[in-house]
């Protein structure tokens, strides 16, 4: 078992965190569950969209990896105060929104879930939790 207090949590600093967060989604989503589509880089081994960039990455780090595949947990978080800026959330494309946004109220959205399969099974979910 992987002792907890060895990971790091944090927001992706800069970008190779953001490309080893998409290389863990391409792992996960595209290799592991069969995903493809427009948001899919075979070439490069990552699966990345318009909105990563304003998007929050958090990262479950294991500092024992090599750079570039440090990163072993990830959540893509949208505050709805840089909703404007993203243009809509991801979500928008799939249900109507306009009712809770319509509220006023901060809203977060969550997404991108994903957790290498190594890792699975232990803290690492309840980490990123």
């Amino acid at each position: 078992m992987i002792d907890s207090a060895a990971f790091e949590i944090r927001l992706a600093r800069d970008a190779a965190d953001l490309v080893a967060s998409q290389r863990l989604r391409y792992r996960v989503f595209v290799e592991e569950l069969g995903g493809g589509g427009e948001t899919v880089d075979h070439e490069n081994r990552l699966e990345s969209d318009r909105l990563d960039p304003v998007y929050d990455h958090l990262l479950l780090v294991d500092p024992a990896r090599a750079e570039g595949e440090h990163v072993v947990g990830a959540y893509r978080l949208l505050p709805s105060d840089r909703l404007e800026r993203a243009g809509q959330f991801y979500c928008d494309s799939e249900y109507d929104l306009s009712p809770l946004i319509g509220t006023g109220r901060k809203l977060l959205e969550l997404g991108r879930s994903c957790v290498d399969p190594d890792y699975r099974g232990g803290a690492a979910m309840l980490l990123l939790w």
